[in-house]
């Protein structure tokens, strides 16, 4: 009798800094903050100004920010800017990947 084995790839990486636009190149690299993540069921993410004014908010991973407000928006100014993440893993146990993760990331525009 032959076992049969899944396993899921489960994970969630936030980076910490990233460079819309520097020098107006426009290269695509490192243009949008990107959550890199595998196996989520549920997901949402808010990032905040220094003023704890919301800039940023989605609840699809493939939905990054560009460093405008609401992405539409006027451009944010460079510097440090805070993050939440809720999030659950899809097939986890019940408490598993709730969340949230908080931390920070750096908009460079020079």
């Amino acid at each position: 009798c032959d076992d049969v084995r899944n396993s899921y790839i489960r994970r969630i990486v936030p980076f910490n800094i990233f460079t819309p636009g520097v020098d107006g190149n426009g290269d695509g690299f490192n243009d949008e903050y990107v959550i890199d993540g595998e196996g989520l069921v549920d997901y949402n993410i808010k990032i905040f100004n220094r003023w704890g004014e919301k800039v940023f908010e989605s609840e699809s991973i493939d939905i990054s920010w560009n460093g405008k407000v609401n992405n539409s928006g006027s451009e944010c100014p460079e510097g440090t800017y805070f993050y939440v993440i809720k999030y659950k893993f899809l097939y986890g146990e019940e408490n598993d990947g709730l969340g949230p993760i908080e931390g920070t990331v750096d908009l460079i525009r020079k």
